[in-house]
């Protein structure tokens, strides 16, 4: 797959892009008012599958302003798959979650929504740790701040100035300096996440009604039923 610059007509291959890791492009559901997702890495509606030649068109999203395309990304055994976007508008990738986020359009609308896997987040008042799921609305613009304990926090689905998988700020800051030559560490920052703040949330499923929107209604279940 080739992104081509159309002011310059300049071609590149989307693999050879400064920090482009290995990826496989998602199909996008985008003429259905029902989407499901499922845990399994490779049952999630037609959406964790590799794209053919006959669907390339399904894996865009383009509405309005939003010019986008979206990958998932093995990171290792312990945090599974993630999902980035490429954003043509910016000319850069965006990642949306630590773990899995099933992109799911809103047709009409200039933004979407993300159901959100996270893993291992901590429970508060507790020494546990719980996989986590919920939904995120991103605008067109989309947002990321970088290097920013703060941000790296909220990322990971924590509200609070406390430890994320071992790291305080301080270790965070140290993380930064050791790795400087790797660029910067960067988060995706979702306009609103529908998780009550401080808990370890789960998603079973959402109804997004939208009058006078076309469908009226979106569905959204997590898990095989």
């Amino acid at each position: 797959m080739w992104f081509r610059d159309s002011k310059s007509g300049r071609e590149t291959k989307i693999g050879k892009l400064p920090g482009f890791p290995s990826f496989e492009p998602l199909q996008i559901r985008g003429n259905k008012d029902q989407q499901r997702s499922r845990r399994g890495p490779s049952d999630v509606d037609g959406q964790r599958e590799s794209v053919g030649e006959g669907e390339r068109a399904n894996q865009f999203l383009f509405e309005g302003p939003l010019r986008l395309i979206f990958f998932s990304c093995h990171l290792d055994s312990t945090n599974g798959d993630t999902v980035e976007a490429f954003d043509f508008n910016k000319r850069k990738l965006i990642q949306l979650s630590p773990n899995y986020a099933t992109p799911i359009p809103l047709p009409g609308e200039a933004a979407f929504l993300t159901l959100t896997e996270n893993r291992y987040v901590p429970i508060p008042g507790s020494t546990k740790t719980a996989n986590c799921s919920y939904i995120e609305r991103w605008a067109a613009n989309l947002k990321e701040s970088c290097d920013n304990y703060e941000a790296y926090l909220r990322f990971h689905g924590v509200s609070g100035d406390e430890v994320v998988e071992g790291f305080t700020r301080d270790q965070y800051e140290e993380q930064l300096r050791e790795n400087k030559e790797k660029g910067h560490e960067c988060y995706g920052e979702p306009q609103a996440r529908y998780a009550r703040k401080g808990s370890a949330a789960i998603c079973y499923g959402v109804s997004m009604y939208r009058p006078g929107k076309t469908p009226a209604v979106i569905t959204i279940r997590n898990g095989a039923d």
